[in-house]
């Protein structure tokens, strides 16, 4: 486990290379990825912000925010590029105002695993709680058995 804390901060360290700076727009092509062997349930959300991380480990431990990430949010059905995002220096991301409905955010880093995360955005939402999760995009270094993922914070 040492070692994969380790090789994982190197690659944490080493990410400026394959990443932009936060204030680029993402200069490497969004192309639709979707490798999820098991498709979760849409994330429902108000509005399209969050944070991209890196970790690592089976009980998912943090090593860090991912500067530079480039983040592409896809229709769901025809898989059409509509907005792209980079995250920031924290790895904060945040998209402008996007209509309701069913969509896919994929999410690349080179040396991780391509993220594809199906949303329901519903902008109206009201309620107990609503707008107040963060969602949380947890990239994972390639080669390793579970994949990136996305979830709330």
């Amino acid at each position: 486990m040492k070692q994969l804390f380790a090789s994982a901060a190197i690659l944490l360290n080493g990410m400026q290379s394959y990443a932009q700076r936060p204030s680029e727009p993402c200069k490497q092509v969004i192309a639709y990825e979707n490798h999820n062997q098991a498709d979760p349930d849409p994330l429902s959300i108000r509005s399209l912000t969050g944070l991209v991380i890196a970790e690592v480990g089976d009980e998912h431990q943090e090593i860090g925010p991912i500067p530079g990430a480039c983040l592409g949010l896809f229709t769901d059905e025809e898989h059409r590029l509509i907005a792209t995002a980079t995250a920031d220096q924290e790895g904060g991301f945040q998209f402008g105002k996007i209509p309701n409905g069913k969509y896919r955010l994929v999410v690349g880093v080179g040396g991780f695993c391509t993220a594809n995360v199906p949303l329901q955005v519903n902008g109206e939402r009201r309620g107990k709680g609503a707008g107040k999760r963060q969602l949380v995009i947890h990239m994972t270094p390639g080669r390793i058995d579970q994949c990136s993922y996305g979830d709330y914070k």
